[in-house]
């Protein structure tokens, strides 16, 4: 059970490094950035020593809300939406009677197993080996010649497996971290980690604009669906829970960001909500919900909107997947560029020049894998 752990001298070391290249390092912004890497290793060694992970918070389990002004919180979240962002996002709502029309069993996570770590990756071993491109099948085994990159806690709590990816641009170094409950989505969460680990490179620990940041789960998004498909094929567990738990997750956070939009469309000139329009928006489309001054802080507090990032990382992942279909290599190529643009001002043309376009084509694939 303790074979996956992260070297704690090693993250001590990282934490003093940090330090002094904070005390020579004369650019602001960059020093801003080291102090929350610091604070990353510090949450990282307290989680190596906790004995009770359900008295913790993980480095990216943090709520906040800012205060309980529905405008000003809105200000938290609402730089995601530029013009060109809106008009990407729109045709969602087309499609999303589609997705709420999809009836699929909703049981996330009570299917539980006992499974050793080892045997943990094993498995997701087995599925690198089956689906991943020859790169992506190097860089997957290639990630274990450290053995300190890797570590996995337990919780007893149903709701707590979750893992996070952390890399550091400035000593060059990344770790992942899995917490597992013991049930079946402990099999999902490691394959998703491992494609940010594998797709992205340190400089995407610096880059912070919003097409960087709306676009940071695409990799895991891609590496959900195509896990799905190979527990149909091979998994000996459940193998209807992966579809249903990524067909559920598609539903939730697509119906999610389609409000959204809607929200944004619906703000006045001193960017308040206008309820009567935003709940006049919700009927047209058919949404079942009715939001006001109470239930609005429900959709923003989340001040880096992570239901917004994996509802577009879903959709971008989901075109990726059937061009991986066709061919692997490229499909691969067009997830790096897209996770590790330089460049990247231009969402629509970023994601069009690289195969992506759901956007276009009025979601063929999203419709497409609903219906299989």
């Amino acid at each position: 059970m303790a074979k996956y752990k992260w070297d704690y001298q090693e993250l001590l070391d990282n934490c003093r490094s940090l330090e002094k290249l904070q005390e020579v390092e004369k650019n602001l912004e960059n020093k801003e950035l080291m102090i929350k890497f610091l604070e990353n290793y510090k949450q990282m060694l307290k989680l190596i020593r906790l004995k009770n992970l359900n008295k913790s918070t993980s480095i990216n389990d943090k709520v906040i809300l800012r205060n309980n002004d529905t405008s000003k919180s809105f200000g938290v979240t609402v730089h995601y939406y530029s013009e060109d962002l809106i008009s990407l996002m729109e045709p969602v709502l087309d499609s999303y009677s589609v997705v709420k029309d999809i009836k699929r069993p909703r049981n996330i996570s009570n299917f539980m197993i006992h499974l050793p770590n080892s045997k943990l990756i094993d498995f997701t071993s087995l599925f690198f080996k089956k689906s991943g491109s020859s790169y992506i099948r190097y860089k997957y085994f290639d990630a274990f010649s450290n053995p300190n990159f890797l570590n996995i806690s337990y919780s007893n709590k149903l709701d707590d497996a979750r893992g996070f990816t952390l890399l550091d641009p400035f000593l060059r170094k990344k770790y992942v971290n899995l917490i597992r409950n013991n049930t079946l989505v402990d099999l999902a969460i490691l394959p998703h980690e491992m494609f940010h680990y594998i797709i992205n490179d340190y400089d995407s620990g610096i880059r912070c604009n919003e097409i960087c940041d709306l676009l940071s789960e695409i990799d895991g998004g891609f590496a959900d669906i195509l896990y799905s498909q190979f527990h149909e094929k091979y998994s000996i567990y459940n193998k209807e829970f992966f579809k249903n738990h990524t067909i559920y997750s598609f539903c939730y956070q697509i119906g999610v960001l389609a409000i959204r939009i809607l929200i944004t469309n619906s703000l006045d000139e001193d960017g308040k909500i206008n309820y009567n329009e935003l709940n006049n928006r919700l009927k047209e489309h058919n949404i079942d919900i009715e939001i006001n001054d109470d239930n609005y802080l429900l959709f923003l507090k989340d001040p880096d909107d992570y239901l917004m990032r994996y509802a577009i990382g879903f959709l971008v992942g989901l075109d990726i997947f059937y061009n991986y279909q066709e061919d692997k290599d490229e499909a691969i190529n067009s997830l790096i560029s897209i996770r590790n643009s330089k460049d990247s001002n231009d969402i629509i043309k970023l994601l069009r020049d690289n195969g992506v376009t759901f956007m276009d084509d009025g979601y063929k694939n999203l419709k497409k894998y609903l219906k299989s």
